[in-house]
């Protein structure tokens, strides 16, 4: 008498519908099956928590009648790749009482025939966060905790592709701190560093929240103004100065003092932007001249 192995394959076609839910509804994710005339005809319990309200069931429910908040947001979204022919699957990341949650819908179909789709979601705030944090990391200069070099690169190749599409004017204003190396040598780098810390801080709070500054490198820095105005450029230097100004007043040791020279460039074209930098430098060392002059 021969014996017949079950097979994986048998054991598999063997599993019973309602162990199938009990699998589905242990998984760490929002799964639903929207048939093709967009009824939700089965969802687990993680779906329920993502996108419906407390002890709320979607099943037998069109998926547009659902209120939840979150799916508000993607309706549109999932209208339209439904339209495009939802060959490609959809992929999404949404925000929500900072959380993020990622979403995905794959269309099924039985040969060839359009059946509806899978809705899966899943929550990604540890990735989302990582991601940011690396970024900000790669962005940000460890001393001062301004944006640095790099980001700074990134920022103005995106204003400069920008520029010219309107009558906006883009300046730029670069600083140097007068006498670092003198600090560094004769009251050591850890003084130095202190005064560049403390010169960040005062370019951080005298300027508008939506100029950027940056650690340019070593002992200069650079301002990014948009939207600006000859006038609103001098006006923020003014600024600058004084808060350099009181700090000093303020703080008896000379090795202590904050001194910084400053120039400016607006560029209104591509072109100009091109010179920003070389032209803000050049005004720059010319004040810095003038200021050691009057020594």
């Amino acid at each position: 008498m021969r014996i017949k192995m079950e097979t994986p394959a048998d054991r598999l076609n063997n599993i019973q519908p309602e162990m199938v839910r009990k699998i589905i509804d242990s998984i760490y994710g929002g799964i639903a099956y929207i048939d093709e005339t967009g009824y939700i005809r089965y969802h687990n319990k993680f779906f329920g928590e993502y996108f419906l309200f407390e002890n709320e069931s979607a099943t037998g429910k069109h998926l547009w009648d659902i209120n939840g908040k979150k799916l508000q947001n993607i309706k549109p979204e999932i209208c339209q790749w439904l339209l495009r022919g939802h060959q490609d699957p959809y992929c999404n990341i949404i925000s929500w009482k900072e959380r993020f949650i990622e979403i995905k819908c794959s269309a099924l179909e039985d040969d060839e025939r359009y059946k509806g789709f899978v809705f899966f979601s899943q929550d990604v705030t540890d990735k989302e966060n990582a991601k940011t944090n690396l970024y900000q990391q790669a962005c940000m200069d460890g001393l001062t905790q301004l944006n640095n070099r790099q980001c700074f690169n990134r920022v103005f190749n995106e204003l400069k592709d920008k520029l010219g599409k309107n009558d906006e004017y883009v300046a730029l204003i670069m600083i140097d701190i007068d006498d670092l190396k003198y600090i560094n040598d004769t009251f050591g780098h850890l003084q130095g560093d202190q005064i560049i810390r403390n010169a960040a801080k005062i370019l951080q709070d005298y300027v508008r929240c939506s100029d950027t500054v940056f650690r340019y490198g070593g002992d200069e820095f650079v301002i990014l103004i948009t939207e600006s105005t000859d006038e609103l450029v001098k006006n923020i230097i003014k600024r600058i100065e004084r808060a350099c100004q009181t700090w000093n007043a303020e703080h008896a040791n000379i090795h202590d003092h904050i001194c910084l020279s400053m120039g400016y460039a607006m560029a209104h074209t591509k072109e100009d932007m091109e010179k920003l930098i070389l032209w803000a430098d050049q005004m720059m060392y010319q004040h810095k001249r003038e200021r050691h002059m009057k020594r």
